[in-house]
């Protein structure tokens, strides 16, 4: 029994070239990924730390690589242009919260802060970390700001098939 759709006269074959061209396009002879490594400097040494956000130009994800403190970074990316962005605020030094008594408070207030302070502090559940407790390594080094974003950094690289090293220099 032959298909109408798939028989052997012109419709059949104009089906069947159809049908190829769909299954082509479905498994997609896309660009494919690549795997990128290099090194962040700024002028010319090495960025000891900090973030490193891939935006690809036809693709709506974007992914972050965390550099170590000898500004190395590792990431696997769709194939084709990205844009790119970089930020270490995160390791920027902080002053520290005030931990003491404001100046000022009438005595039965500060006994009982204190006692609350130390009734939370026994409630807490020990060997357990935060992810706010957990620091990025390396230490910050001013860098101007248009690298903070993708769109005033006018830093770009291609990314094609494999694995390939992409360094990215940043200068005043």
């Amino acid at each position: 029994m032959k298909s109408i759709a798939f028989g052997s006269s012109w419709a059949g074959l104009v089906s069947r070239c159809g049908l190829l061209l769909i299954l082509l396009s479905l498994v997609g002879c896309g660009g494919g990924e690549g795997k990128v490594s290099g090194q962040v400097k700024f002028n010319g040494t090495p960025l000891p730390g900090g973030i490193v956000t891939f935006v690809p130009m036809d693709v709506p994800n974007h992914a972050v690589a965390t550099l170590d403190e000898q500004g190395r970074f590792e990431v696997v990316l769709p194939t084709g242009d990205v844009q790119v962005s970089v930020d270490n605020r995160q390791l920027q030094p902080h002053e520290p919260p005030f931990r003491g008594m404001p100046p000022g408070i009438p005595g039965g207030v500060a006994q009982k802060i204190a006692e609350a302070k130390q009734h939370q502090a026994s409630a807490r559940p020990t060997g357990t970390a935060s992810a706010t407790s957990q620091k990025m390594p390396g230490k910050y080094v001013e860098i101007p700001k248009r690298y903070y974003d993708t769109s005033t950094s006018n830093l770009k690289i291609t990314v094609k098939r494999g694995t390939q090293t992409q360094d990215i220099e940043l200068t005043k």
